[in-house]
């Protein structure tokens, strides 16, 4: 084989390659994997969307129980605090009122400039 059939054979296997790509098989080819790339992006964006609208409502559910938990603990303690008081008072031998009688007062004086 001369050089020259070599460089011959040698263009055309380029312009082949380049014909191929060129070809409607190659665009067609192309323009599927555009679409299918194109479908799976969206399906991908609503996928996280939905899960990030999942997160804030978990949150905000996270934030509320919380917020419940505190009056549950301050409504906890507020009642050990008074039964403590009693058995507090009891020990000391302190006896609970039976009647309550109130005083009413003067009003206070004041002083004014």
């Amino acid at each position: 084989m001369s050089p020259f059939e070599h460089q011959r054979n040698k263009k055309s296997l380029l312009t082949r390659i380049a014909d191929y790509f060129i070809s409607t098989r190659c665009i067609v080819v192309c323009s599927m994997l555009v679409v299918v790339l194109g479908v799976v992006y969206v399906v991908e964006t609503n996928a996280v969307s939905g899960k990030g609208y999942t997160m804030k409502e978990l949150e905000r559910t996270v934030r509320i129980l919380q917020e419940d938990t505190q009056k549950i603990e301050l409504s906890v303690a507020g009642l050990s605090a008074s039964k403590q008081l009693r058995v507090q008072a009891t020990r000391l031998g302190f006896q609970p009122q039976k009647t309550v009688q109130y005083i009413a007062t003067a009003p206070a004086a004041v002083a004014r400039r």
